[in-house]
């Protein structure tokens, strides 16, 4: 149940030719990752991110964590003109980076009512990440991917996870 959620601000082209060019703008995206089971996590004594579980009796419905980045996408792309109506399939390929802004851990329980804690940390997060990026799509509708090879937490201070996101965008041009 794990998502992600991503604002872009209008794109700055540089055309190679009518159909060819490089694309980048600036963005901020918000990751959340749904915990499995009756767990969070926390910083040990070492400073060691690690699972964190609940007093006995207290039961997680909702466990997550949430981080927030500024993104900065360098994309090749190429517009494939379709028929003779001004229409074109859109293919992309580039480099993402982005630094973290904050982040979050939320857990929500029920003890004599609905109790929700909210912990702000860097959870040795690491600060910049960077990956690869690709799109497909059609006018306004695009399906993309993007792998990230930086590690979601500072190495030795976590668990060894690069993170990845598939999904849809809708782009609005003028």
């Amino acid at each position: 149940k794990s998502y992600n959620w991503s604002f872009l601000l209008p794109c700055v082209n540089i055309g190679f030719s009518p159909h060819f060019g490089i694309a980048t703008t600036l963005g901020i995206e918000w990751n959340k990752y749904r915990f499995d089971g009756n767990n969070s996590i926390v910083k040990d004594e070492f400073g060691i991110i690690g699972p964190y579980y609940p007093d006995e009796g207290i039961v997680y419905s909702k466990s997550k964590l949430v981080t927030t980045y500024v993104t900065l996408p360098l994309i090749l792309e190429g517009q494939i003109p379709v028929s003779g109506n001004h229409r074109t399939i859109n293919i992309g390929a580039g480099v993402i980076g982005a630094a973290k802004l904050g982040s979050h851990t939320k857990v929500v329980y029920e003890t004599g009512g609905k109790q929700k804690e909210k912990h702000k940390d860097d959870f040795n997060l690491n600060t910049f990440r960077w990956g690869a990026t690709g799109r497909i799509g059609y006018e306004f509708f695009q399906v993309y991917g993007t792998c990230y090879f930086t590690p979601l937490f500072e190495k030795g201070k976590g668990p060894e996870l690069y993170p990845f996101e598939v999904g849809i965008a809708f782009t609005f041009n003028d």
